[in-house]
């Protein structure tokens, strides 16, 4: 998004806060277009939606990541929040969820508390769910008791 497209008062805020406001949507979030490649770290504090290639790694954070149709990712993915409906070769971390969308192909371990998959979704590798950070917090809280 480009610091243009904000309001006065989301100019004062990192973007990453605006983020965390849940003020992106799909038409805010910025693009990488289906002709273009990235090879080595792609690091982010806003939303993105990829079309293209990307080699390396990804890094969004804070933030929703969505890999679009047709794009190819041979890296390791970390973000808020991830949504695949293209290909990805490499691990997906997520802090707060995961979704496979359908004709979604991935190859790698997953990390995230959520994993919603769609009927159509591929995926060869692990899946690892850790209980979420506040659940966490609230059962030491009860054992403390």
């Amino acid at each position: 998004m480009r610091q243009g497209d904000r309001s006065d008062a989301e100019r004062d805020l990192p973007v990453s806060e605006v983020c965390h406001q849940g003020r992106f949507d799909m038409q805010q979030a910025a693009g990488i277009g289906p002709s273009i490649i990235i090879k080595g770290e792609l690091n982010a504090h806003e939303d993105i939606i990829i079309g293209g290639r990307v080699e390396g790694s990804v890094l969004v954070e804070g933030c929703k990541l969505t890999i679009g149709p047709g794009a190819m990712i041979v890296a390791d993915v970390r973000a808020r929040e991830i949504v695949v409906a293209g290909h990805v070769l490499g691990g997906l971390a997520a802090q707060d969820r995961i979704e496979l969308r359908e004709g979604s192909d991935i190859e790698g371990d997953i990390t995230t508390p959520v994993l919603r998959m769609m009927e159509g979704a591929g995926l060869r590798g692990r899946v690892d769910m850790p209980e979420p950070a506040a659940a966490e917090e609230g059962e030491a809280d009860g054992d403390a008791a």
